[in-house]
């Protein structure tokens, strides 16, 4: 008897819509497992090697690393491997605003998932915001 309650009072949805959401819920989760397997072939070859970037988070970093040069950020160049103990701190805290940086990049996508699944699933927005962050979970 609940089941014939719920069902006549949630909202007619029609073929299309359906099709639509789950469209962009597929490739949202094809987004997602990228992202996952990245962070996961990171983290092995961080555990394997002594707590080393990746080369693929090597390559990352260079390109954030430059890009932040180019805007001012005063850290010292690449290339140089005998710093002082100022450059070395600098060069700390790049690598810290580097892995915060990326905890962002990873927080954006996973808000951008969110809400492109609440435009293209609105009546599913509450069991969506259930399952997501940063209401659910």
């Amino acid at each position: 008897m609940a089941f014939i309650l719920l069902a006549s009072t949630s909202p007619e949805v029609d073929q299309a819509a359906r099709n639509h959401c789950a469209a962009v819920s597929k490739a949202q989760v094809a987004r997602l497992r990228a992202m996952a397997d990245g962070i996961e072939a990171d983290a092995q070859y961080t555990e394997t090697h002594n707590n080393e970037f990746s080369p693929e988070m090597i390559q990352r970093y260079v390109v954030w690393y430059r890009k932040r040069q180019s805007e001012g950020a005063k850290y010292p160049a690449l290339h140089l491997t005998k710093l002082s103990a100022s450059e070395r701190i600098a060069r700390q805290k790049s690598i810290d605003d580097f892995l915060d940086h990326e905890k962002a990049e990873r927080d954006n996508i996973l808000t951008d998932f969110r809400n492109t699944l609440l435009q293209a699933c609105p009546w599913r927005a509450a069991e969506i915001k259930a399952r997501s962050w940063p209401e659910g979970l």
